[in-house]
């Protein structure tokens, strides 16, 4: 049996997180058997835990280990503690049969400490900042210029629950937003907070809460997915932190955007997770992170895309670690029938992994055969750099716990 309130103290020392969220993590998230420790004469010393999830990528699901709160007493630090819990957490996803670890560096030096141990950072998103501009935001909508606002726009200031311009409230059109004392409201769209009194009092909207959150998810190339209880836990999480959830929801209440935030330095925001139908949708919910935090900007991550039209800048995120390479190339191998390729594969800490692998025909196979003819690429790579090979930069990894 763990030693529970050693584990909490442990990461309260590393990570400085409130009791809420520890208690809220040890109670909801991590069970027993994926936690790992290192010990000395009953004191636990460094402590990882595997959080086993679904995980989505080339259309196909598999159960990958997120690697979460990873850390090393100080006065324990430099003996090569977490490197051997690393090594015995690989060992045990072998034993569950789970390919593939990922994991969110909490810091930029990490990511060379973890490469280290065959991890490569292959996941990014798209950084952009948000400004309110004078635009219009739909047919109807209101356009935030001189047509529309009752007083100069220099005159706009931020009442405790709304816009406010001056003493009145900002004007609007019949079928324009109104910014009222709980959410905006416009004729196409109502925004609610996702917060404790949502869990309790409008479980009849977390179900197609959850259902729009989890076909958004499904449609991007990599990224992990969430459970309906996981997506509670989040919620929850959010509540009790200084972080807001917002949902959109049309005139037929079905949710057409959602946005995840949290507070950044000053007065502003970063919003860890939008998802949205439309650009208009997008807007309303950011219009929406603005006014709460009586910002003048905010910061927003997007899904990476060769296609965007937008301008940002691409962030460095998660870093993922194969633990069966057969496994992985199969299903690379299944989506790309076309590829004829022989790899030879260096797995320093997973002898298993070690040797050739034959990819054609939608197949893969290891093969000890050495001659090959013009028909197959020849590549010679370590562990590390497979994954890099395989999982694309460009596939987005969106987190929305722990990082």
């Amino acid at each position: 049996m763990k030693d529970i309130e050693q584990l909490k103290s442990l990461w309260k020392s590393l990570f400085g997180d409130t009791e809420a969220f520890i208690s809220l993590f040890f109670q909801e998230v991590v069970r027993e058997e994926n936690i790992r420790v290192l010990e000395e004469k009953g004191r636990i010393l460094s402590a990882l835990y595997m959080l086993p999830y679904p995980f989505r990528i080339w259309n196909q699901e598999v159960t990958a280990s997120y690697i979460s709160g990873a850390g090393t007493l100080p006065e324990a630090q430099g003996r090569g503690l977490m490197r051997r819990l690393l090594i015995d957490s690989f060992k045990e996803m072998e034993l569950r049969q789970i390919p593939l670890s990922i994991l969110i560096p909490a810091e930029p030096w990490l990511y060379g400490f973890y490469e280290k141990s065959g991890y490569a950072t292959v996941f990014a998103y798209n950084q952009q900042v948000y400004l309110p501009k004078d635009r219009r935001l739909g047919e109807e909508g209101v356009r935030l210029g001189e047509d529309n606002l009752q007083q100069p726009q220099e005159s706009l200031r931020y009442g405790k629950d709304g816009l406010q311009c001056g003493e009145d409230d900002l004007q609007y059109s019949e079928n324009g937003l109104k910014y009222g004392e709980d959410a905006i409201l416009s004729e196409k769209y109502s925004i609610s907070d996702m917060g404790d009194s949502f869990l309790q009092e409008r479980e009849d909207l977390m179900d197609t809460c959850f259902s729009y959150f989890d076909q958004r998810l499904r449609e991007r190339n990599a990224c992990i997915l969430h459970s309906y209880a996981n997506f509670q836990t989040i919620v929850h999480d959010y509540a009790i932190s200084d972080g807001k959830i917002w949902v959109a929801l049309n005139n037929e209440h079905i949710p057409v955007g959602i946005i995840f935030t949290v507070p950044a330095g000053g007065s502003s925001f970063v919003a860890k997770e939008l998802m949205a139908d439309s650009e208009e949708v997008k807007e309303v919910l950011l219009r929406t992170a603005l006014n709460h935090y009586h910002a003048s900007s905010g910061i927003y991550r997007t899904v990476v895309s060769n296609t965007s039209s937008e301008e940002g800048q691409t962030i460095p995120f998660g870093m993922a670690r194969i633990i069966d390479a057969n496994k992985v190339l199969s299903m690379w191998a299944a989506v790309n029938p076309e590829r004829r390729l022989i790899i030879h594969l260096f797995d320093p800490l997973l002898t298993k992994n070690n040797g050739s692998f034959c990819i054609e025909s939608g197949k893969c196979y290891k093969t000890t055969n050495n001659k090959y003819n013009n028909a197959f690429e020849v590549l010679t790579m370590d562990i590390g750099q497979l994954a890099h090979f395989l999982i694309c930069p460009e596939y987005p990894f969106m987190s929305l716990m722990f990082d």
